[in-house]
């Protein structure tokens, strides 16, 4: 049930933004078969994407801690469109899209 949904969140983003495809996914911490599936689904290689293995699920922040990690990293480039996936309580899930331009 959730990777159509995330699925469908992302397209839904994506699509909204005006933008074909994301260039880097940050997303809430999964277990790892779900966060490969959804690269797949998106079209990401494995290195387009930070996976929180050694903080685990802490909620709404794991999208922005990925975020974070990825630029303090240098793994963001200026124009990149980033794709931030969450879900919830209650089978919610949501997506937005950002076009990184590179830390102040």
């Amino acid at each position: 049930m959730s990777l159509p949904n995330f699925v469908a969140a992302a397209t839904g983003a994506l699509t909204r933004s005006g933008v074909d495809r994301a260039d880097f996914l940050c997303a809430l911490h999964v277990k790892r078969s779900l966060h490969d599936a959804l690269l797949k689904e998106l079209g990401l290689p494995p290195d387009r994407t930070e996976y929180l293995d050694d903080t685990g699920h802490m909620s709404g922040v794991d999208p922005l801690l990925a975020l974070d990690r990825a630029a303090r990293a240098g793994r963001l480039m200026p124009g990149d469109h980033v794709l931030l996936l969450a879900a919830g309580t209650g089978y919610t899930w949501a997506a937005a899209v950002i076009r990184w331009t590179g830390l102040p």
